[in-house]
């Protein structure tokens, strides 16, 4: 049984995982999890603003992304932009990702409190006679969140109100909002 929910956990990630291209949500606080704010001098401004497609919103400000697929926090970093080149770096993800398959606190999480949290609801499920497995079990967490908080390259192109972002060899286009 604690396999099965482990291996759910990690296919919701995959899955999440797949469907990432970027987002921001904007705070009323000013404060965007770990930055101190708006800041990235490398991003293009015209990009400023909240993108959606049919089920991802997509808030961009000055280099500060978050993503909401279904009106569900998901993910944020910042993006920097050059020429047409956009380069993505996820920063913290939400609980939200494991679409309440693992019991973790409600909230953002950088990877290192992400594994930390991960490593406890682990050995909390393990009956004792499986927690030798827990090095295992964390080694395939360690991988998926590598992909997860690795930076993206890809390519985006803005004409109007609609913002073209290709990523892994998948393009998806948004319309301002």
């Amino acid at each position: 049984m604690v396999n099965k929910k482990i291996k759910l956990a990690m296919m919701a990630l995959v899955l999440l995982f797949g469907m990432m291209l970027i987002a921001c949500d904007d705070e009323p606080s000013g404060r965007f999890g770990n930055f101190d704010g708006p800041g990235s001098s490398g991003a293009n401004t015209s990009l400023n603003g909240t993108w959606v497609t049919y089920d991802e919103t997509l808030n961009l400000n000055n280099g500060i992304f978050t993503m909401s697929i279904e009106g569900i926090p998901y993910m944020r970093g910042s993006y920097t932009t050059s020429g047409s080149s956009m380069t993505v770096t996820p920063t913290e993800v939400h609980s939200n990702i494991f679409m309440g398959e693992f019991p973790i606190s409600s909230g953002w999480y950088t990877r290192s409190q992400l594994m930390s949290a991960i490593e406890n609801v682990l050995r909390d499920m393990m009956p004792p006679w499986e927690q030798a497995y827990l090095p295992y079990y964390m080694a395939e967490y360690n991988e998926e969140m590598n992909e997860f908080f690795t930076p993206m390259t890809g390519f985006y192109s803005l004409s109007g109100n609609i913002l073209t972002i290709t990523m892994d060899g998948e393009t998806t286009i948004f319309t301002r909002q």
